[in-house]
């Protein structure tokens, strides 16, 4: 089943659906009369969730990292600004940004890949 606020694709027709919520855990099939068998269909996941750095840190590793203030490869720029703030400093060259930060005779420098994922931080 999807969802989508777009009219459906070309060669493709919408069917309405009778939806129930059920309670958390629970597990109810009822087949429809044109099913011969009983049995629930498989179940397909058409999609999730893609930060896109690859998905290389959970959504807790990624809560505790920007928490602690630690900056660690898979992080987006977003993360690294909820994190750290916005930079001092920045640069792009050749499809690399790079963030720099100097706080408290702290200095921290991060680069960015082309898709805006951490590649280095110092």
């Amino acid at each position: 089943m999807t969802f989508t606020r777009q009219a459906c694709p070309d060669g493709q027709a919408g069917q309405q659906q009778q939806v129930t919520s059920q309670k958390p855990g629970s597990i109810s099939y009822k087949a429809s009369s044109n099913q011969k068998d009983s049995q629930p269909p498989a179940l397909t996941v058409i999609g999730g969730t893609d930060d896109g750095c690859g998905n290389r840190l959970g959504s807790r590793e990624r809560r505790q990292a920007i928490i602690r203030q630690q900056i660690r490869p898979g992080m987006t720029v977003t993360d690294v600004e909820n994190a750290l703030g916005k930079p001092e400093r920045r640069k792009s060259r050749n499809g690399q940004l790079t963030y720099y930060y100097s706080r408290n005779r702290n200095s921290r420098t991060v680069t960015f890949d082309q898709h805006g994922c951490v590649r280095t931080a110092r």
